[in-house]
């Protein structure tokens, strides 16, 4: 699954996660929004992840961090 970026310091990142299968790379980082749900870093809504009122800027790195689990290969572009 291939992730595109904007970052706080106006920086475009790229990210590409790998799990073994698909469903777990798709499972895993949809299963990541919910802890931020819970801590209030999103909008109200549904929200595709691409969509800036989903994420605040400033918790995507916890979100990434935690979308990085269980993956076989993580590759963050800088």
């Amino acid at each position: 699954m291939r992730i595109d970026l904007e970052c706080s310091d106006g920086r475009d990142t790229v990210g590409i996660f790998s799990h073994r299968r698909l469903s777990g790379s798709v499972g895993t980082a949809t299963a990541a929004f919910a802890p931020a749900l819970l801590e209030g870093v999103t909008q109200p809504g549904v929200w595709f992840p691409e969509e800036p009122e989903g994420i605040a800027i400033e918790a995507r790195e916890v979100l990434l961090e935690r979308a990085a689990l269980g993956t076989i290969n993580f590759v963050m572009n800088k």
